[in-house]
């Protein structure tokens, strides 16, 4: 597994890339383990490496490590940057005894640059840079410059910290007594809310009880219609009767045929009367028994209803004092 430090300069290789104001390079010698390097350098009139870059082929180690060798050596002197040793690259990352070759092959290419260099001065072939500040120095004395502001700005919200303390404690106190009024405004709402949902539920169980009252008002019209009927053809039946008893009986003969019909009329009349009673008294019967299971029905819903308020009240009391806590 690789080192976090392996990992975050794997995802940031800044110093990958040929320099092209250069006025120096190497590259490594050929070796058994196919890693190479090329380094490219700008090295002023003080000896100072200004820039340096590489261009690498080999494992991930390898081109982290050759990041790493850049960002120490930029900016330092030449006498500075061959002091630097494999346990300072060990410091980036200690590597198994299979891999330990990267090291010596980074230094051993980094010299071939400085040897290089020198001879080209010696001779005249190589000319040293302007002498310009690097990059790493300038970036050094940017995060210098923005500690500071880092730490003014700290002090400065410090001291508003101290100052504000009085002022957020009344303004804590304020919030409080608010959240207390909207806990008071919330518990009114709910109380009135319930209020007016249990005299809809009232309202609806009148109303019903109304339906229901109408329903067997009905039936008793229409029981009083019927006997009112029933008593009607009982006395039309009766003056029948007594006119035949007064005729003759050759009246009755020739007759006879005649009244034996409005006779049967009648009493199909009647029968269908007594079944129109019956249906009637019947129909009377259930619509009380629904009445009564209707009375029970709304009186078990309006205990269940006062119950559920009940619990509903306790439960919401329970969470806003809860709530009110938290805050």
């Amino acid at each position: 597994m690789y080192n976090q430090d392996v990992i975050d300069r794997l995802n940031d290789l800044k110093y990958l890339f040929s320099l092209k104001k250069a006025n120096v390079s190497a590259i490594s010698k050929k070796n058994n383990y196919g890693d190479m390097v090329k380094f490219f350098a700008q090295i002023n009139n003080d000896d100072i490496i200004q820039k340096i870059s590489y261009k690498a082929s080999g494992c991930t180690t390898f081109l982290a490590l050759c990041s790493y060798f850049c960002e120490i050596v930029e900016g330092k002197s030449i006498d500075e940057a061959l002091n630097i040793n494999e346990e300072d690259l060990s410091k980036f990352t200690k590597l198994d005894d299979s891999k330990v070759h990267v090291y010596s092959i980074i230094l051993d290419t980094f010299q071939l640059l400085i040897k290089k260099y020198q001879k080209g001065i010696k001779k005249g072939t190589i000319k040293p840079c302007e002498n310009l500040k690097s990059e790493s120095q300038n970036l050094h004395k940017q995060k210098k410059v923005t500690k500071n502001s880092k730490t003014i700005k700290v002090d400065d919200e410090l001291n508003e910290i101290l100052l504000d303390k009085k002022t957020k404690k009344n303004i804590e106190k304020k919030n409080i007594t608010k959240l207390v009024d909207e806990t008071d405004l919330i518990q009114n709402t709910i109380k009135s809310i319930l209020d007016e949902n249990n005299e809809n539920k009232n309202l609806k169980s009148s109303e019903t009880n109304k339906i229901s009252h109408l329903d067997l008002l009905n039936k008793k019209i229409q029981i009083k219609e019927y006997n009112e009927k029933k008593q009607i053809n009982s006395n039309n039946l009766n003056n029948i009767l007594k006119k035949i008893n007064s005729k003759t009986d050759s009246n009755n003969k020739t007759n006879h045929s005649s009244l034996d019909n409005a006779i049967s009329l009648m009493k199909n009349n009647l029968k269908n009367l007594d079944k129109q009673k019956i249906n009637l008294n019947n129909e009377f019967d259930n619509v009380n028994d629904k009445s009564d299971k209707n009375n029970k029905i709304i009186e078990k819903n309006q205990n269940k209803n006062e119950l559920d308020t009940q619990n509903k009240q306790e439960k919401e009391k329970k969470s806003l004092f809860s709530w009110f806590r938290k805050k």
